[in-house]
């Protein structure tokens, strides 16, 4: 039987050879327990291959819906559905709390350098001019390690 999995690429019982990184799960382990426990080695090495496991089964079957919608490219609607259809909607929720808040701090990352585009673009050259060495003089200053003028 061995044989038969090492001949088809699985190792481990597991058809995906990419795992997470033992240092990760041993992080986020040693994160998670209290300081007078500690994971041994064989329990970070199971967890690996549950991750492993996990993800390329959300993975798989977001390919499915993916591919049934003809697209190319999975999405996050894809990934969501799938944990939900795996009964993971808890993560589901979580997933879609936690990218509604990227979602969000992008957004205003891009309407903060809309502003500021803005507000240069009312500038005369000479303005820009005036700005930029003034920018030059603190970073010089700062370099030197003397506070700029104006903070």
């Amino acid at each position: 039987m061995d044989d038969d999995m090492e001949d088809e690429g699985l190792v481990g019982g597991s058809a995906s050879t990419e795992v997470l990184p033992r240092s990760i799960i041993a992080k986020l382990v040693k994160d998670r327990l209290p300081p007078s426990l500690r994971a041994g080695n064989d329990t970070i090495a199971l967890l690996q291959e549950c991750t492993s496991e996990f993800l390329q089964m959300v993975t798989s079957e977001a390919n499915d819906a993916c591919s049934e919608a003809g697209r190319k490219t999975i999405s996050e609607e894809h990934i969501l559905n799938a944990l939900c259809k795996l009964d993971f909607a808890r993560f589901a929720d979580q997933c879609a709390a936690i990218n509604g808040e990227e979602h969000d701090a992008k957004a205003a990352l891009k309407e903060k350098k809309k502003r500021r585009k803005e507000a240069i673009s009312h500038l005369t050259p000479e303005e820009l001019l005036a700005e930029q060495q003034k920018l030059f003089a603190g970073a010089r200053q700062r370099m030197e390690g003397a506070t700029p003028p104006g903070q």
